[in-house]
């Protein structure tokens, strides 16, 4: 199956396909909380949106490009995240997204974290990954209002792997001003942290 045109194609019931490509700019798939969707050979996302609040279930999930999504669990060998963006929950919500299996984030791939500070709490996107990570490419840290901009000493779990290998290549705090950084942090247990200088 191909989604090639602009239009949401919603999984609304248990589904099993051969194969998913999504190639059109204003294609939207999404795997509703509840509802599982099974590819046998492999899911190719090279434009588009994938929004995965379920289950789906692919021998390799490849992002060439597009956008990923959601609070759901993508259960696959690995997830290669060659040219697209990732962000757990949503790209202006807060939430966490379950990988189980491996994934591969390139250089030119992107991961978004969006952050929510309320009350003197901080909640932020966090990416679970049940198998090895290997991580390149960048991190964009995103304030959801603007209580919620980074300030200086804030810490965020970004992901968490069994093993973890490099790190993210740069990291960019949206709307913070010039006068703070941060870098990513590799903990001993497999953790990820943003660390905001």
């Amino acid at each position: 199956i191909t989604l090639d045109r602009g239009g949401t194609t919603r999984v609304d019931m248990n589904v099993e396909i051969d194969k998913l490509s999504i190639t059109g700019n204003g294609a939207r798939l999404d795997v509703l909380a509840g509802r599982q969707l099974n590819t046998l050979i492999a899911l190719e996302q090279h434009r588009g949106a994938a929004n995965v609040d379920g289950a789906l279930n692919a021998r390799e999930y490849m992002l060439w490009g597009g956008f990923l999504t959601g609070r759901g669990a993508i259960t696959t060998q690995t997830l290669f995240n060659v040219n697209g963006v990732l962000s757990a929950g949503g790209l202006d919500s807060v939430g966490t997204m379950t990988i189980n299996g491996d994934y591969v984030q390139t250089t030119f791939g992107d991961m978004v974290v969006n952050v929510r500070r309320q009350g003197g709490v901080i909640t932020n996107d966090f990416l679970m990954v049940n198998g090895g990570a290997s991580l390149a490419g960048d991190v964009y840290v995103a304030p959801v209002n603007s209580q919620s901009r980074a300030r200086f000493g804030d810490i965020y779990t970004v992901l968490h792997g069994t093993t973890v290998v490099g790190n993210f290549d740069d990291v960019e705090l949206i709307g913070a001003g010039h006068s703070l950084f941060a870098e990513s942090v590799v903990r001993a247990g497999g953790n990820v942290d943003v660390v905001v200088q």
